[in-house]
């Protein structure tokens, strides 16, 4: 077993969280159907068991739940306001971003409990036993605290109640009457729950290698309405991503701004930039070019304070991935002065980039003029002689393969994936390890079906569940082969999870939130090669 690279970085607060956080990965209880049904149509369930209970996203305001079991039910997001919780049995539950204003738990047991980012504003927490619950962001003012337990919670960026943000340095619990009788040394290890079975065999990179993941498994940079409702914040993502064991990220619309708040924000959960993204509109003629290099320089500027070396681009000049049309049907096809520009932006663009220490990588994505294998092949073919690497993503080369050519098999498709990969091993920089639900891309594509059937847009096929993570059963894509080849040839850089999910799908079919998604991943990540 391998703990090292995964765990060592965090701190022993980072460790309780993610302790906590595995926990809802994990089979739940077995409520009563009954008494769900009950709750659901009258809103009362006094003494009820709903152990295990899925309730994400429900409208529970003004419920009466007092005496019920609602030990590891999942409470995602779940409205609240004004329920009645007082002596619920509330142990693992899922609250994280849960409304709870004025609700009543008072004596309610909520150990181990998660309520990153809850809302709890003049809740009655009086004699509630929360130790060991996962409380970041959590907004508490104006909540009555008398005789509560805070045992071991992680209380980080939380709103105490006289609107002070918690500081483990600086605030005194007992002003609160915070009950802080805690036996030292009960309960087990916080590091004995968290491990993974490494491989007998892992593949081994013997190089620098770190891990990252977007947050586009959360919500959308694209399409911020691919969200929930209400939007996860953004504070969320990040720590969600952080207690997921991963270091890097990618930047996203919803961040704060750099010099306004995202340092910080990144620094207090050991996370960093993995790249940024740059689109470019070398086919527009010189006025694309103009604005290629603009945007360019603004991104090289942007990672000057971060610690990754890498550039991402890709052009978008007559990409239609956020029109509500046929990405594969209506992608632009360059004409030969088109491809000229195209590849001598490209090379202007990496010799910059390596004059600056940084090295650009291009992103084939679909519903652009380079999507597809052979697209790519044309592209590296043609930039052979500069320092422009390959972005290899997995999850884009099988649509557009697959998109352009339905009678493939996924096999078909996984062995030209691995052919690329082997064909530019030395030139793949940087790496997006995206799966795709096959069958779902099948039906994206109307395929078999009748003339009735419209094909999804990008951006649909994606509310649709066409991707998801390394590890998910549910996937087409063998990641091994694929790592196998990269570590062979020495690989080092950054392996990026990026899944481009719609929260509400995952949630609705899958039972399962972005945060399970990404520890999937990462699990997946460290059993297969020991990271």
């Amino acid at each position: 077993m391998n703990l090292k690279p995964w765990f060592l970085k965090f701190s022993t607060l980072a460790l309780t969280i993610i302790v906590s956080l595995t926990i809802f990965s994990l089979p739940a209880g077995a409520y009563e159907e009954r008494d769900l049904q009950q709750l659901l149509e009258t809103g009362e369930c006094t003494g009820c068991d709903l152990s295990g209970a899925f309730l994400l996203g429900e409208d529970l305001s003004q419920a009466d739940l007092s005496n019920a079991n609602l030990s590891q039910a999942n409470l995602y997001n779940a409205d609240l306001r004004q329920a009645t919780l007082s002596n619920a049995n509330l142990d693992e539950a899922n609250l994280e971003g849960a409304e709870l204003n004025n609700a009543n738990l008072s004596n309610a047991e909520v150990e181990n409990g998660a309520l990153n980012n809850a809302i709890l504003v003049g809740a009655n927490l009086s004699g509630a036993d929360f130790s060991k619950a996962d409380m970041p962001g959590a907004n508490l003012e104006n909540a009555t605290l008398a005789g509560n337990k805070l045992c071991d919670a992680i209380l980080f960026e939380a709103t105490m109640p006289d609107r002070t943000t918690y500081d483990e340095e600086f605030t005194n619990l007992s002003d609160y009457d915070v009950d802080l009788n805690c036996n030292a040394g009960d309960g087990e290890d916080v590091l004995s729950p968290v491990s993974c079975t490494v491989a007998n065999n892992p593949i081994s990179f013997d190089s620098d290698v770190r891990l990252g993941i977007t947050p586009t498994g959360w919500s959308n940079s694209d399409d911020l309405t691919i969200d929930l409702n209400p939007p996860i914040s953004y504070q969320q993502i990040l720590s969600e991503i952080a207690v997921s064991g991963f270091y890097g990220t990618q930047n996203a619309p919803k961040f704060p701004k750099k010099g306004k708040g995202l340092e910080e924000e990144l620094q207090r959960r050991g996370l960093t930039i993995s790249e940024p993204w740059v689109g470019t509109y070398f086919t527009l003629g010189y006025e694309g070019q103009q604005e290629s290099e603009r945007i360019f320089q603004e991104q090289l500027d942007f990672m000057k304070d971060f610690d990754s070396k890498i550039i991402v681009v890709a052009e978008l000049g007559g990409a239609v991935h956020q029109q509500p049309i046929d990405p594969i049907k209506n992608e632009p096809e360059f004409n030969e002065t088109q491809k000229e520009a195209l590849f001598t932006g490209l090379k202007t663009l990496a010799d910059m980039a390596e004059a600056k220490t940084y090295t650009l990588v291009y992103h084939p994505h679909v519903g652009t003029g380079v999507a597809t294998i052979a697209q790519v092949e044309e592209l590296m073919k043609a930039t052979a002689k500069s320092p422009l690497g390959l972005l290899l993503d997995t999850g884009h080369l099988y649509y557009a393969t697959y998109g352009h050519d339905s009678t493939l098999t996924q096999q078909e498709i996984q062995g030209k994936i691995e052919a690329l990969t082997n064909t530019y091993k030395d030139r793949i920089k940087h790496v997006h390890l995206k799966n795709i639900r096959h069958n779902k891309l099948v039906e994206s594509r109307c395929i078999g079906k009748g003339d009735d059937c419209k094909v999804q847009s990008f951006l649909n096929s994606i509310r649709a569940g066409v991707f998801t993570v390394p590890g998910d059963d549910d996937g087409a894509i063998d990641f091994n082969p694929i790592l196998e080849k990269l570590a062979g040839a020495s690989y080092e850089g950054w392996l990026v999870v990026e899944a481009e999910q719609d929260p509400n799908t995952t949630i609705e079919e899958y039972q399962k939130t972005p945060l399970d998604y990404a520890l999937m991943a990462r699990e997946y990540l460290c059993e297969q090669t020991g990271l």
